[in-house]
């Protein structure tokens, strides 16, 4: 008998997209409530696709690349994202 559950159904996409895709699984230890992402996955796929604006960010901001950069992303995707008021004419 085949299970029919919401919670069935996110572990059988999550087994194709791990298996199918280039999806990777994190855990709540890794997970970063206030910005809404994994930051050691972000940071590795922009080092990984972006390898030279990487290393000019990197020698630009030191050790503290990691730490101080995801915050300003948040407040930068938030802005984007952030419904704008309607246009008046």
């Amino acid at each position: 008998m085949t299970q029919t559950t919401e919670k069935a159904f996110e572990t059988y996409v999550e087994e194709i997209l791990l298996t199918r895709g280039a999806w990777k699984s994190g855990t709540n230890a890794e997970w970063d409530k206030d910005r809404a992402l994994f930051p050691a996955q972000v940071f590795a796929f922009l080092q990984e696709t972006q390898p030279k604006l990487w290393a000019e960010m990197r020698a630009l901001h030191a050790a503290g690349w990691n730490r101080c950069s995801s915050p300003r992303w948040s407040k930068n995707w938030n802005q984007e994202l952030a419904p704008r008021p309607a246009a008046r004419f």
